[in-house]
């Protein structure tokens, strides 16, 4: 659909604007897929009466009114060159000095291919004349935007990669050849650098990319013979942290990242080289291994990766390092683990945890009227229970995206509170034995020691783990990608797996020494009290001194079917951890669950003291319930050979042999003399 007219220039004119429209589809519902959208193309000739083109500056200016159209936008006056011949011009869409953008909306195959036919225009613009750093900056945006890995009809469009390899030498467009010449533009997904080097500084040179990649070219890559070291060559180096225009249907790249470098001109003329290019590709957050990488090229005539002419020189833990004998784009392709990562059930269990341990701290502090010491000495093992539960579901919620010290911060109060409720159990274990083995019934004298060693014990564990990894090891405290070839298991605290699924100790040695060494000491020394004092069971077995008016020998055992659930817990938490297998996070959910509605139930509804809040009675009318230290109105069963205990809500009911009355004598006195401490 063409149009003419003429244009009047009055006296002392020089300048007209010519509007082109290009409507919209909606508004030509006569035309279809296949022309639209519209190119345009405009014609000047004829001039009469003195006027002509100016051929000096050979420039014309037009604006371009567009109507919703789902492509390449530009919204700026266009500085569009004409082709003179005889007075004649003919002005094409090739634009410059603009700004545009790609709209969001899926694009269809013929608008795809008037983005690349716009784009290439411009780069062929860029190679006449430098662009501006804002052009630049634009035309970037668009290459990234056509790399978002949500755009389905961008996905394996080989064409824009090769685009956008053209684009990268506009960079250095009327720049001098010398060492200072290199040009570097990034955004979210790509890095580029472009250099005019002489050619004996490409050869050995190396290009630094993100999160510590690199990129390096053989020492003779370039022929420097006879005086041609200081001819000049124009170079690009690329790190695409997408795949978007190189997917396949073969296994994905390490990391999505892609490399790609090359010389002007001479693109193919380097597929069998003598020595070497090196390159080396870190991992990042993404569930890929690079045990057992390998280091492929992208082959554009067969739309794959091949390993063809590349070896793999190291594969360690957190990166791959390549060696390959093509310049072309280079990539490492590894197996995806088959790591477990933490799903919505473990923060539900998390949540639920922490909401029956603070219940439970709740009550106590409300509805304790005659709280006992070793209740007390309960509830900080509590609070930490439920500080750990928040660490550690704080953990997994920010480990994916949470910088390297704040995943340090995060795993330091991981191992804390951990250790914490090892602490506590310990410090309970010792202050049972000081009253059920040494008859003290005034423990909390050593509150103030109870407590400073409860929360500092953990301390001094994780300064002497830190001092000692320092020392020993040279681990660093915090995980720097940046220090080539650090091991991400080398350093005191980070991401476990470098997977981004939680923060702690990445080293499972180093975990088993600060973590497993320290809570099965505790454990040891707790069995060892408590061996001591069932030695011993019938002088304190129908005391109360856990929960006032409840047996110590129904309390001892629920405190010890909570100190269970609590170290069986974590230590399928810590089996995951280290395998991170499915079975592991199940138990350890049902796990967690258990002691948590284990806390609610016992902790907050059945020892609520304001359900019994009572002080035992304890009798002492003869010798006999002097010795076992019976409550009110025990009845002695003469014929059945046992004393038979009262019933106790909320306890099992209990029963002394003659046996155990005759082993008691020798504690009589101790028994009288502690009755007569809390009553006299």
């Amino acid at each position: 659909m063409s149009s003419s007219g003429t244009l009047n220039f009055q006296a002392t004119t020089r300048r007209l604007d010519i509007k082109i429209s290009l409507p919209a589809k909606s508004e030509m519902d006569v035309i279809d897929d296949s022309e639209y959208p519209k190119l345009f193309r405009l014609r000047l000739f004829a001039a009469t009466n003195g006027a002509s083109v100016n051929t000096t500056t050979g420039e014309a200016s037009i604006v371009i009114t567009l109507n919703d159209l789902n492509t390449l936008f530009w919204d700026t006056w266009l500085d569009t060159e004409l082709l003179v011949d005889n007075d004649e011009a003919e002005i094409i869409n090739t634009l410059s000095e603009t700004s545009f953008y790609v709209n969001d909306n899926t694009l269809t195959p013929n608008q795809i291919t008037l983005v690349i036919a716009t784009l290439d225009n411009v780069i062929t613009e860029g190679y006449n004349r430098r662009f501006s750093i804002g052009t630049q900056t634009q035309i970037l945006g668009i290459f990234c935007d056509l790399m978002d890995p949500t755009k389905e009809e961008t996905r394996g469009v080989y064409e824009l990669a090769e685009l956008f390899t053209r684009f990268s030498y506009t960079l250095v467009t009327d720049l001098p050849c010398s060492s200072g010449s290199e040009r570097s533009l990034q955004c979210d997904r790509a890095l580029i650098t472009a250099a005019r080097l002489p050619r004996d500084e490409i050869n050995g040179k190396r290009f630094n990319g993100q999160s510590a990649n690199y990129f390096t070219l053989p020492s003779d890559l370039l022929n420097t013979q006879g005086g041609r070291e200081s001819s000049c060559e124009d170079i690009h180096f690329i790190e695409y942290n997408s795949q978007q225009w190189f997917l396949t249907n073969d296994n994905p790249v390490l990391s999505e990242q892609v490399l790609s470098v090359g010389i002007r001109g001479a693109e193919n003329n380097f597929t069998s080289l003598d020595t070497p290019v090196g390159y080396r590709i870190y991992t990042t957050d993404r569930r890929v291994t690079p045990r057992g990488a390998q280091c492929v090229l992208f082959r554009p005539s067969s739309n794959d990766w091949r390993p063809n002419s590349c070896e793999v020189t190291s594969d360690q833990s957190n990166y791959v390092e390549c060696a390959c004998h093509h310049l072309s784009e280079f990539a490492a392709q590894a197996q995806t683990d088959n790591l477990v990562g933490y799903n919505i059930f473990v923060y539900i269990s998390c949540f639920v945890v922490m909401t029956c341990f603070f219940l439970a701290l709740l009550t106590h502090q409300v509805c304790a009227v005659y709280s006992m010491f070793a209740a007390r000495l309960l509830m900080h093992m509590c609070f930490a229970a439920m500080c750990l539960q928040v660490v550690f579901l704080t953990s997994v919620y920010v480990s994916n995206w949470v910088s390297y010290e704040g995943c340090t911060a995060l795993g330091v109060l991981i191992h804390y509170f951990l250790l914490s409720q090892f602490s506590w159990i310990f410090i309970q274990g010792l202050n049972f034995w000081k009253v059920f083995v040494m008859n003290d019934e005034h423990t909390d004298r050593y509150y103030i020691i109870f407590f400073v060693a409860g929360w500092t014990l953990p301390v001094a564990v994780i300064v002497v783990y830190v001092v000692l990894m320092y020392a020993a090891f040279d681990w660093p405290f915090v995980y720097d990608v940046r220090n080539v070839g650090l091991d991400y298991t080398q350093v005191i605290y980070g991401d476990v797996h470098n997977n981004g699924d939680i923060c702690f100790i990445p080293n499972g040695y180093a975990a088993l020494a600060s973590v497993a060494g320290p809570a099965i000491l505790s454990l040891v020394a707790v069995v060892i009290i408590f061996m001591q004092a069932f030695q011993v069971k019938p002088q304190w077995k129908r005391y109360d001194d856990i929960y006032m008016g409840r047996y110590n020998t129904t309390e001892v055992k629920l405190i010890f079917i909570f100190w269970v659930l609590i170290c069986l817990t974590w230590l399928f938490a810590g089996l995951h951890l280290v395998f991170s297998q499915l079975w592991l996070l199940i138990i350890f959910i049902v796990l967690n669950f258990t002691q948590g509605i284990y806390a609610f139930v016992v902790y907050t509804v059945l020892r609520n003291q304001l359900c019994r809040p009572n002080q035992g009675n304890y009798s002492l009318n003869n010798q006999l319930d002097n010795t076992v230290t019976l409550l009110e109105n025990n009845r002695y069963n003469s014929h059945s050979n046992l004393v038979v205990l009262p019933p106790e809500k909320g306890s099992m009911n209990g029963t002394l042999t003659k046996g155990d009355m005759k082993n008691m004598a020798a504690y009589t006195n101790p028994v009288i003399h502690r009755m007569g401490d809390g009553f006299g």
